[in-house]
């Protein structure tokens, strides 16, 4: 069952609201019809299509279009355990238009999916004792994003699969290391995490693949140190 909220104009009283819902539900496929007077919205649940909805609509005198569905990404304060993710999602879930709420604990967030106005969500969590604000796009993806360092590696004496297999299972035994990719036809390993160069380097040795640290370009450029990617041979 699929939810669809409709923007319906000329609702005026809550004789509106009896009306446009009663007309709503006359519709084949619909199985629930929710009127916000003060929105000037309805949320109808149920297989109806959005056409013959708005059809019943402007036939009753309302005027309808369906609204496109968004997202939008909350900063929540004073969230401080399981119990608090519970309650955000519910209250969330309760405005009109929100289709889907999920609460990260950690980043201390909010990511909403559906029609439901931002400021009704705002202060219906304000209400709830959760001051909150909309994150903008740029903040947003800045916190969600958190990549380990990857780094490159150039590794000799690889022959075959087997030694592929061999490199990988090496560098997975570092402290540090979160993941460990082999190139064979490139004589590569792609490293991410936050183990130490002369940490690989020896693990690497002692089984008997020779490595170092990598500089395609320029040989100069061993000693500068990148925070998030670094070329190793």
């Amino acid at each position: 069952m699929s939810m669809t909220l409709l923007h319906v104009e000329g609702m005026t009283c809550k004789k509106c609201v009896r009306r446009v819902e009663k007309a709503l539900m006359a519709v084949p496929g619909v199985r629930v019809a929710a009127v916000d007077l003060e929105a000037g919205t309805a949320e109808v649940h149920g297989e109806a299509s959005v056409a013959a909805m708005v059809a019943a609509l402007e036939e009753g005198g309302y005027p309808a279009k369906e609204r496109e569905t968004g997202f939008v990404t909350l900063q929540v304060d004073d969230m401080t355990c399981r119990k608090c993710i519970g309650r955000v999602e519910k209250i969330l879930m309760a405005v009109t238009g929100v289709s889907a709420a999920r609460v990260d604990l950690d980043a201390g967030t909010a990511h909403v999916e559906g029609v439901g106005d931002t400021g009704t969500m705002i202060a219906a969590l304000a209400e709830g004792g959760y001051p909150a604000r909309e994150m903008q796009p740029e903040s947003a993806n800045l916190i969600e994003i958190d990549s380990p360092p990857v780094r490159t590696l150039k590794v000799e004496g690889m022959t075959c699969k087997k030694c592929v297999g061999r490199v990988e299972k090496a560098l997975m035994t570092v402290p540090g290391v979160s993941a460990a990719r082999v190139n064979l036809d490139a004589g590569t390993a792609e490293v991410e995490g936050t183990a130490s160069l002369q940490a690989m380097v020896a693990t690497l040795e002692e089984g008997g693949y020779p490595a170092g640290e990598f500089a395609p370009h320029n040989a100069n450029l061993i000693e500068i140190d990148v925070p998030s990617v670094r070329t190793l041979q």
